[in-house]
């Protein structure tokens, strides 16, 4: 889905594989990026500034972020 400025994204939960040795080989652990809910505040081709309440604007990459509202822009005739 394509990401625009004022949308409202959360982050995507990410799995990263742990190397280790014996018991440890093959576990995972899941996280995010950030928890809750950013509004974007600009975007380009790979990266958008996302506003988090907490945080300021931080810049995130595109493919980790999930839009769960779209802004859309009233026009008036």
């Amino acid at each position: 889905m394509n990401i625009n400025k004022y949308d409202i994204v959360a982050a995507k939960s990410l799995i990263k594989h742990l190397r280790g040795r014996m018991n440890t080989y093959n576990q995972t652990v899941e996280s995010k990026e950030f928890h809750g809910f950013g509004i974007v505040a600009g975007v380009s081709n790979k990266f958008a500034g996302v506003y988090l309440p907490s945080a300021g604007i931080k810049l995130f990459k595109k493919i980790n972020l999930l839009v769960v509202c779209k802004y859309e822009q009233n026009k008036v005739i």
